[in-house]
């Protein structure tokens, strides 16, 4: 009788593919990026359809028709253990400070340059968030680049 491989955990959902928008992006190198890119490479650019805000030194977003956010998809090399360590630096809901929680891991669907439509996960801001200053354009890196506005004169 031939023996079977095990079987490999896997993740519940789109696997391997995670949509980044904010302090892990590849582009902005914020040091939250030391934290992404050993866990995996990057796929391509895309865009979800969603809201972003400015929620303290870093963005929220919230999943809505009618408005765009920019980010990249990043392929997991270990799924499992790369999105337990981003669910704990992310502050998951379900997580061991229940209080803490900022964000849910969920399914999105991003449009990508090179590889159409695909379904990955995302981090969405579960926080009330009309309080916070919209990001305009969705794009955190373009936000975090634009030179700020000049003060009024005394």
């Amino acid at each position: 009788m031939a023996k079977r491989k095990a079987a490999r955990a896997r993740p519940a959902g789109p696997g391997h593919l995670l949509f980044v928008y904010g302090t892990l992006r590849r582009d902005l190198r914020a040091p939250a990026w030391d934290r992404l890119r050993p866990l995996g490479r990057f796929f391509d650019y895309g865009v979800i359809g969603a809201r972003m805000f400015d929620v303290g030194g870093y963005p929220g977003i919230i999943f809505c028709d009618g408005a765009r956010v920019h980010g990249e998809v990043f392929a997991l090399t270990a799924p499992a253990v790369a999105l337990a360590q981003l669910d704990a630096y992310e502050g998951v809901e379900g997580g061991p400070q229940p209080w803490a929680a900022q964000y849910r891991r969920e399914t999105a669907t991003v449009a990508t340059r090179r590889h159409g439509s695909i379904a990955t996960w995302a981090y969405v801001f579960i926080r009330p968030h009309d309080h916070y200053p919209a990001i305009a354009g969705g794009d955190y890196v373009r936000y975090c680049r634009a030179p700020l506005p000049a003060s009024p004169p005394e």
